[in-house]
């Protein structure tokens, strides 16, 4: 949970995996909301969920790690605000 991992910390994540050294990584997490909330901060949910995305699958290269299965869903959204 975010408490004990912070994922928007690439420090954190990256020391995790070296403390860890997973042989696999299965990210799933993702910045969400209800449906009220995805429809009026659609851009905040976006950039937050490519920010995990870019901070775990970089810690897993520096850490050298073999394995990553992501899984990154991003709705139809009208982005003409």
């Amino acid at each position: 949970n975010r408490d004990s991992l912070d994922l928007f910390d690439k420090g954190a994540v990256s020391g995790y995996l070296k403390k860890h050294n997973p042989d696999a990584v299965i990210l799933a997490a993702a910045k969400v909301g209800g449906i009220s909330a995805n429809s009026t901060h659609q851009k905040d949910f976006l950039l937050k969920n490519v920010s995990i995305f870019s901070k775990v699958s970089t810690s897993i290269i520096d850490n050298r790690l073999d394995f990553i299965f992501t899984y990154l869903a991003m709705s139809n959204h009208n982005w003409s605000d």
